[in-house]
């Protein structure tokens, strides 16, 4: 005996400009709130970082031929597929080129990703808060 009502307004998502401190405050917030919740997906999830495994692999010997082959190889592959990926969820060619920056932005992952075992407070706007072993966000005053 229910009904479905579509709402005459459409609801739009609005994203403001943001400044990088505000890109890594966030991404700092989300990966410390994933640990918590989720403490051993979180702590493997560093495996699947595509550029870190063979740069690691390239710093054991960097002037072998086949380790620097491979780290190329490996950067080549991982913007080939950044770039098919960004086509096919943009449903265009035009990915505005940027494809490059993939490996640049796994390795502020991994930074981020140990950001996340080195404190429990997070900043959301102008405020900083604990974050509990629940994953609940407290002001410091509590």
């Amino acid at each position: 005996g229910r009904s479905v009502t579509i709402a005459p307004t459409p609801v739009t998502c609005v994203h403001s400009a943001t400044t990088t401190r505000e890109i890594v405050h966030r991404q700092i917030r989300w990966a410390r709130t994933m640990k918590v919740c989720k403490p051993a997906p979180y702590f493997l999830s560093i495996l699947s970082n595509a550029t870190l495994w063979p740069l690691c692999y390239w710093l054991l010997d960097p002037l072998d031929i086949a380790h620097g082959a491979l780290l190329f190889g490996a950067l080549v592959i991982r913007i080939f597929l950044a770039r098919k990926l960004a086509q096919h969820f943009s449903k265009s060619n035009n990915t505005g080129g940027i494809e490059w920056l993939t490996p640049i932005l796994d390795i502020a992952q991994l930074l981020v990703w140990l950001c996340a075992f080195s404190g429990n407070h997070v900043v959301w706007g102008a405020h900083r808060y604990r974050l509990d072993s629940e994953g609940l966000m407290h002001s410091p005053k509590e």
